[in-house]
């Protein structure tokens, strides 16, 4: 069947947030979907949607698990909301497709699951970069062997996280949680992804090292897989250094990225804090209500979370620009990879789920894990799975 003849999928917005303003324009071209409806507090939002898509409005999620024209809703809200917005969906017989993180805790991240095998619905996970096509082609090199074993997995990104406008919930990190929830679940997904193994343990580490600004923006961790191999993955979110020098300047989104813009961050952080700019008006520069929703995809370049290097017995692959560079012992391959947006992947899996009744192999019930991993993280613990023990972590004694 293709893409423009089956039925297209009716989808509502839970979340007219920044998550949706990147999203909706992959949703909103690919015929296979329909947009019908949203909820968010914001009235502006609301107005911002129907001037786009046209469709119903909410003020909350819960009044759009009523609307029986939904078939499937994104549900982008704060993650700290997730359990209850995605089990109120679940059990008004709606699929979901959550942001990452999955939730705020491991707990929460099973209850969703629990709750949509319950009511026969899918729980669905994304946008994780996991999904971008330079990673899933990492992958498929790994799982094919020609490199022979697999080493380790680096992922590794330098960014200005903390200094950007932020709420107050983002920079609260028992809300929060921090780095390892906010961005940190990117990378775990992409160690987790490439090295398609069950994991064996974890040691984590994270800090607030600004006492102006105390949310986590630094962490590190370790992560062993059952197949021998081994992922670390490190953030720093303090605007010193810039991962993307190393990827000729392209920011997350695949655009070019200024060689000024931490100093820029840096530049907006210094006037909010004398005054001369509130932090909640900079972050609203940028969310629907403000901007005019946009409904078509504006992809430039290859999407990154910073730098991946993958190791193997016969070879060291790493991301570039435009693809992938192998380095083989006396010889380098590269790979051109046709430009597609992660979110695309992700949207074919949730086709194939709903239509074709394929199960997702990057799905919520995957997605537990990576919280979990990320409260290790968060927490600065050491925890490691017990084969003869029922549950499925055991911190050592």
């Amino acid at each position: 069947m293709s893409r423009a003849t089956a039925r297209p999928i009716r989808v509502g917005l839970g979340g007219l947030g920044l998550g949706s303003a990147l999203t909706v324009p992959y949703i909103a071209s690919d015929a296979r979907y329909r947009i019908v409806a949203a909820a968010d507090p914001r009235k502006e939002a609301r107005d911002a949607f129907v001037a786009a898509l046209g469709g119903r409005t909410y003020s909350d999620v819960e009044a759009l698990s009523g609307d029986r024209d939904v078939e499937l809703v994104y549900v982008s809200t704060p993650h700290f909301m997730h359990r209850e917005h995605a089990i109120a969906l679940v059990e008004a017989k709606r699929h979901v497709l959550v942001e990452k993180p999955l939730a705020r805790t491991a707990d929460d991240a099973a209850a969703i699951v629990d709750a949509a095998r319950r009511n026969g619905v899918w729980a669905l996970y994304g946008h994780t970069h996991a999904f971008d096509p330079v990673i899933q082609r990492m992958a498929d090199i790994v799982r094919s062997g020609e490199l022979g074993r697999l080493g380790t997995i680096q992922t590794f990104n330098y960014n200005d996280l903390l200094y950007r406008p932020r709420a107050e919930w983002e920079l609260d990190p028992i809300v929060s949680g921090g780095s390892p929830f906010i961005m940190g679940a990117h990378q775990i997904d992409i160690v987790r992804w490439i090295a398609g193994s069950p994991i064996k343990r974890v040691m984590g580490w994270s800090a607030a090292l600004d006492e102006e600004r105390p949310m986590p923006a630094t962490h590190a961790a370790m992560v062993e897989f059952e197949n021998g191999a081994a992922g670390s993955l490190l953030l720093s979110g303090y605007a010193h250094f810039d991962s993307a020098r190393w990827l000729g300047w392209r920011a997350e989104s695949g655009d070019p990225r200024p060689r000024t813009s931490h100093r820029d961050t840096l530049a907006g952080y210094q006037a909010r804090r004398e005054g001369v700019a509130d932090e909640d008006n900079a972050r609203d520069a940028r969310r629907i209500g403000v901007q005019p929703l946009q409904t078509v995809p504006q992809l430039v370049g290859h999407e990154t979370f910073g730098v991946t290097v993958v190791s193997c017995l016969g070879g060291d692959l790493r991301q570039t620009r435009s693809g992938l560079l192998i380095d083989e012992g006396l010889r380098t391959r590269r790979i051109t990879i046709p430009v597609q947006s992660g979110r695309d992947v992700m949207l074919d899996a949730v086709h194939r789920a709903l239509r074709e009744e394929r199960e997702p192999a990057i799905d919520a019930e995957w997605a537990v894990e990576t919280v979990r991993i990320a409260q290790i993280i968060e927490r600065r613990g050491f925890e490691a799975r017990d084969p003869e023990a029922s549950g499925p972590w055991n911190s050592p004694a």
